[in-house]
């Protein structure tokens, strides 16, 4: 059981110029909680609506899951709107290491982000 991180980056124009960092996130929950294996899929409230990566307030959205074998999951998607794209991190942990796992490695990894244009 480990932690999977993925960075996302998709033009704006892919959503439409009304969309908001909000709307990306629904968009990720929504086909994330689709994908085989995956279920029960339920959103959560963040601890934080927000987090800063690389001095910059990036939108939060929460979910848990479980798999097939009924292990349980947080899931986290974090987006910000940056020149003409959206950038995402998505990342989930087994409920049972989410706290360590984000406190260890996602902070550190969050903290060392950041835009060089």
């Amino acid at each position: 059981l480990g932690i999977d991180i993925s960075i996302n980056r998709v033009p704006i124009q892919s959503f439409g110029s009304s969309s908001t960092t909000r709307d990306i996130n629904q968009a990720f929950m929504q086909g994330f909680s689709s994908v085989q294996g995956v279920s029960n899929f339920t959103s959560i409230t963040p601890t934080a609506s927000q987090q800063t990566v690389g001095g910059t307030q990036w939108d939060e959205q929460d979910a848990t899951f479980s798999d097939p074998n009924n292990t349980g999951y947080h899931f986290t998607i974090i987006t910000v709107k940056h020149k003409t794209y959206y950038f995402s991190f998505i990342y989930y942990a087994p409920q049972q290491v989410y706290a360590e796992a984000q406190t260890k490695y996602i902070t550190p990894i969050f903290g060392s982000f950041q835009f060089m244009a």
